[in-house]
């Protein structure tokens, strides 16, 4: 897996949405929602899927 940081604004993005999402639905659905986020950011570093350019910063080096 390659590593990945997220910035300060993707950061602050997934801190509103797990409250939001406690608020609504709670803390199960927190859980499960995270852990759905982070496969899925997990994937993108890796490479597999689509990214918004600035918001996942890898941490290996990219050879073009």
């Amino acid at each position: 897996m390659t590593g990945y940081v997220l910035t300060a604004a993707a950061e602050s993005d997934l801190r509103g949405i797990v409250r939001y999402t406690r608020k609504q639905w709670g803390d199960a659905q927190v859980r499960r929602y995270i852990a759905t986020l982070e496969q899925g950011i997990a994937n993108l570093a890796d490479g597999r899927g689509v990214f918004k350019e600035g918001w996942i910063e890898r941490t290996d080096k990219i050879v073009r």
